[in-house]
């Protein structure tokens, strides 16, 4: 099935599987790098009182992110 259930007293279910965006980052050095994330970690973000856009640890900006149907040249 790959749904995992949002809240216990609410019949709400996320479908696992999904991506919910691309974060776009440079490193130390300065080269972009790429996290894509997905939309269950989103929610648990969400969830904890995190921002949902996130710099892996020890990277130093962030550039931008992609969600679907966006586009760059």
């Amino acid at each position: 099935m790959g749904a995992e259930k949002l809240k216990e007293n609410i019949n709400q279910w996320v479908n696992l599987r999904n991506n919910h965006h691309v974060l776009i980052y440079k490193d130390e050095k300065g080269d972009f790098k790429e996290d894509v994330v997905m939309f269950w970690t989103v929610v648990e973000r969400k969830r904890k009182g995190f921002p949902i856009y996130q710099l892996p640890l020890g990277r130093k900006e962030i550039v931008t992110s992609l969600h679907i149907n966006d586009m760059f040249f």
